[in-house]
């Protein structure tokens, strides 16, 4: 099939339009499928655009009552347009995971915390502001947990509060200072007890880091 070899072809220039294209004239029915296509519409900046017009379309225009696409298209505009969205990405963190793709799951699956030096990656990147929300909205629906003694997957609670401990440690990293107010952000949501001593640890070490960054090694001449 077409989507297949588009599959095959990275790095293409053309890609995006033609993923773009395949998007609009037939919308595939299968998540997975459709999560690639985006994927790949993203890759460049004109396809991120008609990616961020298309979610306003999915989600803000009556259409066809399709749950589990639109899902997929509410994470998209999060993580394209930001605020706009961010109402209905709360409102999607409590439905139950068993109806539906989790929407945590989503975000793991297209997103990375930090930009990769592969320039092959093909994630959407998640800003500061994006993890500190993600966190704090799905924070309550995953507390921090201990790993199950039984069981297969990787879409359990643990797994949930392994990922948003990922993103807890990945603002930590950033020397900004806007990181640490982050931190200090979560720090202060009552709803996020179980990760109050992770973000303990990281926002002391992120402190650290920013202290580190600001620092300015002296000159042999000033020595």
């Amino acid at each position: 099939s077409l989507l297949h070899r588009l599959r095959g072809t990275v790095d293409a220039a053309w890609r995006s339009r033609l993923a773009l294209r395949l998007l609009s004239n037939c919308e595939p029915k299968d998540i997975n499928d459709l999560q690639d296509l985006c994927l790949m519409v993203a890759e460049s900046d004109d396809g991120r655009r008609e990616l961020a017009v298309i979610a306003e379309e999915r989600i803000f225009a009556p259409g066809a009552n399709r749950p589990a696409e639109d899902l997929l298209w509410i994470v998209v505009g999060f993580l394209l347009v930001g605020q706009r969205f961010e109402a209905k990405l709360t409102a999607a963190a409590s439905m139950h995971p068993g109806t539906l793709p989790g929407t945590l799951w989503i975000i793991r699956a297209i997103t990375q915390s930090a930009p990769q030096p592969d320039s092959r990656s093909r994630l959407f990147d998640l800003g500061l502001d994006q993890m500190e929300f993600v966190v704090r909205t799905f924070g309550p629906v995953f507390p921090n947990t201990a790993r199950p003694s039984s069981g297969w997957g990787d879409q359990n609670a643990f797994d949930g509060s392994m990922y948003l401990g990922s993103l807890v440690t990945a603002i930590s990293t950033q020397p900004e200072f806007a990181a640490g107010e982050c931190l200090a952000r979560l720090l202060g949501c009552e709803d996020l007890a179980s990760y109050h001593p992770w973000i303990s640890s990281r926002l002391a070490e992120q402190r650290e880091i920013n202290r580190r960054s600001r620092y300015e090694r002296p000159s042999w001449k000033a020595v």
